[in-house]
């Protein structure tokens, strides 16, 4: 690696309280000056390291988000889902309430509301697109999801918005990356543009199976990948 991205969940910084829910406000009180500073003063040191934020897209506070993202000198930003209401769905806490949902109508209602992240334009990467599988829980084999995943892809396109291939989920319970592979098909198909994360929560994950997921991108026909700067974007060759 020859540059390492930081990518804060903003939910953690009392400057974004209000922006997702009263539970996510609860958490944490950061200060994201400490966050950026701390970034910059790697740069000083001659580290090659990029400032992000992953940023959770909830309608209801579109404008708040807007604003609070603007506020700050980003070289990339990450857009993602991660609750449906009040509902962490992907939070180990949160997991027994998969029991007493429909499964398909969570998978409609995730994607409507990424849907939605897309159309906002708010963000430079879609994180995670199919993080909802991080349980293992998905429709039955007789609802056909797929002309969901194209039309979200599509979108994407539409929207010119780079696409997350991320390693992450390779050490959630689904154990499998995100996203899977018919959905890394349909990005190859339209040519989105795409990153690789390990989404790491570790220093011991920062670039774990990076090769796979490198690999997996190849086998499909992806040719390149995207790196950030100062909301910039540039393409490294794959081959």
């Amino acid at each position: 690696m020859r540059e390492i991205g930081f990518s804060e969940h903003a939910y953690r910084f009392r400057q974004a309280r209000g922006l997702l829910n009263s539970q996510a406000d609860a958490m944490y009180d950061e200060d994201i000056e400490e966050y950026i500073a701390t970034i910059k003063a790697a740069r000083q040191m001659g580290l090659p390291v990029r400032l992000g934020i992953e940023m959770d897209y909830v309608a209801s506070r579109e404008a708040g988000i807007r604003d609070f993202l603007a506020s700050f000198p980003w070289d990339y930003i990450i857009g993602s889902v991660h609750w449906i209401e009040d509902w962490g769905f992907d939070l180990p806490s949160h997991a027994h309430e998969w029991r007493e949902r429909d499964v398909v109508d969570v998978y409609y209602t995730y994607y409507e509301i990424l849907q939605q992240a897309i159309r906002s334009q708010l963000f430079d990467i879609i994180g995670h697109f199919d993080v909802i599988k991080v349980f293992g829980y998905r429709p039955p084999v007789n609802i056909n999801m797929s002309a969901v995943y194209e039309s979200t892809v599509r979108l994407m396109k539409d929207y010119d918005t780079v696409f997350e291939i991320s390693t992450a989920g390779l050490r959630k319970p689904v154990r499998e990356i995100y996203p899977a592979m018919d959905i890394l098909t349909l990005v190859a198909k339209h040519r989105l543009p795409v990153v690789v994360s390990s989404d790491a929560h570790y220093p011991a994950d920062v670039g774990r199976d990076f090769e796979l997921a490198l690999q997996l991108a190849r086998d499909v026909g992806i040719k390149t990948v995207v790196r950030f700067e100062n909301r910039q974007r540039y393409y490294e060759d794959l081959s």
